[in-house]
């Protein structure tokens, strides 16, 4: 499968932020891409605030956020190279 968008063989993380306790770690994914779709997915099933990591560039690249009361389509803010 190829996906346009990120080098496949990189690795993210996603994390999900909590209010209390800070963020917690998700899991990894393998592309850009799939780390997006994988967030999307998230969000459908548990409401909050999501961000992606990338360890090799040493920043968070997007995030995401959905309430539980929200019912509009999500989408991923890119983050600016200077976060």
């Amino acid at each position: 499968m190829h996906l346009c968008g990120g080098n496949m063989s990189e690795s993210y993380d996603i994390f999900r932020d909590l209010a209390e306790t800070g963020p917690i770690w998700i899991e990894a994914v393998q592309g850009l891409e799939n780390a997006k779709a994988r967030v999307t997915e998230l969000l459908a099933t548990r409401p909050g605030n999501y961000f992606i990591y990338d360890p090799l560039a040493a920043r968070v690249i997007a995030s995401a956020f959905k309430s539980a009361q929200m019912q509009a389509p999500v989408t991923l803010a890119d983050r600016s190279p200077h976060y």
